[in-house]
């Protein structure tokens, strides 16, 4: 099994003996500092103008010189937070770019080839068309591929509602809110040896609500594997007890982590509330679509 990134230590450093204080806790006051170079990868400088102002929103949200960051070093491996992350999207004034991008390609060399393939694929219709995987997408898939089969990826949320909650209106709300992100309607497989992704739109179908008493509902089997067969990568289910209604919500990590997790389910709260739900950047892109305009309509 693998520890999720955040639990992984940045650096490790050896010492003979835990410095410890009068009271017998460890004393962090006296611990040695790591040696933060140790933390930058090998220096490579920006190649483009959007990789020079990258990097100088990084180095400016962790408070590093800009001499000293390159466009191979980790935005959370220095430091980086969500908070770090929003300065550096107000600072860079990209359209496209996304705290959800940044916490996913956590370097400048992997958010400029991802705002690179968002231009090339405005440039076309996307509905449909391969890209290639991101570098935090191919940990994922070559982990897959080591054991199949497991549910260490997954991501599941239950929300409730209480029991005067329409669930049909609840439905739509949820189609819509994927319609908002439809990268949350990405699939992926792979083809010889390279890993493709597809936004396949008409994965987005109605959701049934089933009729189901609350100890039924515990014995459910909700989290099981997801495959990278080009099957979707998502779940979602929606039940009706006699105390409330239950929406079970469940992603690969390699198409939305814990940050987007939360944030689909309050866009899921907003849009069962009546509020329009702004598209992230591949909406504007889809939309181009004949294929999303016609499921937008049928919505």
């Amino acid at each position: 099994d693998y520890l999720p990134l955040y639990m992984i230590p940045s650096c490790y450093i050896s010492l003979e003996e835990i410095p410890l204080n009068e009271n017998g806790k460890v004393d962090k006051k006296v611990l040695p500092r790591p040696d933060e170079s140790a933390l930058f990868a090998p220096y490579a400088p920006p190649e483009n103008e959007l990789q020079r102002r990258l990097c100088a929103a990084f180095a400016d949200a962790l408070k590093i010189d800009r001499e000293r960051l390159g466009i191979d070093d980790d935005f959370f491996l220095l430091g980086g937070d969500s908070l770090a992350a929003v300065r550096v999207i107000t600072q860079v004034e990209h359209s496209a770019l996304t705290v959800i991008m940044i916490y996913r390609e956590r370097t400048v060399r992997g958010i400029d080839r991802a705002l690179q393939n968002i231009k090339e694929a405005a440039e076309d219709d996307p509905e449909g068309k391969e890209f290639p995987l991101s570098n935090q997408q191919h940990f994922f898939a070559e982990r897959e591929t080591e054991r199949p089969g497991r549910s260490i990826f997954n991501q599941p949320l239950m929300l409730s509602f209480s029991p005067d909650t329409d669930e049909h209106k609840l439905a739509e709300a949820v189609r819509s809110v994927f319609f908002s992100h439809p990268a949350l309607l990405t699939v992926i497989r792979k083809e010889g040896e390279n890993w493709i992704q597809q936004i396949v739109l008409e994965n987005n179908t109605g959701l049934t609500v089933t009729p189901i008493s609350e100890e039924e509902l515990k014995e459910e089997k909700l989290i099981r594997p997801f495959f990278l067969d080009g099957t979707p990568l998502f779940r979602r289910r929606l039940y009706r007890t006699d105390k409330r209604v239950a929406l079970f919500l469940d992603f690969h990590h390699i198409i939305c982590d814990g940050h987007s997790l939360r944030i689909v389910a309050e866009d899921i709260i907003e849009a069962y509330r009546g509020k329009e739900i702004p598209g992230d950047a591949w909406t504007e892109i889809i939309g181009r679509s004949t294929v999303y305009g016609k499921a937008q309509r049928e919505e």
